[in-house]
């Protein structure tokens, strides 16, 4: 049932974003990170002093009468340390790297929009501990609302508000899952400037 649903809903979509305008669209992005991270016996385990990164985005316009479609793919380079709150000097090294997103929005009038913004992001987690370092990538989901400002028909800014959420084992020396998990909670602030062609 639930499949059957899911499945309409995205033919649904799919038939009336056919029937839209829909351009292309460029976006750049200052993003904030606050990223706290959780072991799983463990009630708090560290926190990033809030990071800043660049995102670079590309995807398509769906534009309706009164509200828009807008799928995406996002890239950022950096990465956010979180430094373990023991002392330690163990930390683990947040990646951003891609996330597969779409904003559904509402046109308030001719310049203001408001979104909600849902999908995937893939992070690399590193794990330093004792000189010795583990990696693992995950996908783990992202959603948000936000709002933006059209400065004419091809440029416009955006602010958003994004919650991303990921799980991850660390690796032993041959590779296997460790059973010691970490969850990662991200708070993200995006400002952004995009283009459609």
């Amino acid at each position: 049932m639930k499949k059957t649903l899911a499945l309409t809903c995205a033919f649904s979509i799919i038939s009336a974003a056919a029937y839209a305008e829909h351009k292309p669209i460029i976006s750049i992005e200052y993003a904030s990170y606050d990223v706290s991270q959780q072991h799983i016996d463990s009630p708090f385990f560290g926190r990033n002093n809030r990071d800043n990164l660049v995102t670079f985005g590309y995807g398509y316009n769906f534009d309706f009468e009164q509200t828009f479609f807008r799928p995406g793919i996002y890239y950022s380079a950096n990465d956010v340390s979180i430094p373990d709150t023991d002392g330690s000097g163990d930390k683990s090294i947040y990646n951003p790297q891609f996330s597969v997103e779409a904003d559904f929005g509402v046109k308030l009038n001719d310049k203001f929009d408001i979104f909600f913004t849902a999908g995937y992001a893939q992070v690399n987690f590193i794990r330093e501990v004792s000189n010795r370092s583990t990696e693992i990538s995950q996908w783990g989901l992202a959603y948000g609302f936000g709002t933006q400002y059209n400065i004419n028909q091809n440029f416009l800014i955006s602010a958003k508000y994004q919650k991303w959420q990921h799980e991850y084992d660390t690796l032993n020396n041959d590779n296997t899952p460790n059973p010691n998990q970490y969850k990662i909670h991200a708070d993200i602030i995006r400002i952004g400037l995009a283009y459609k062609f």
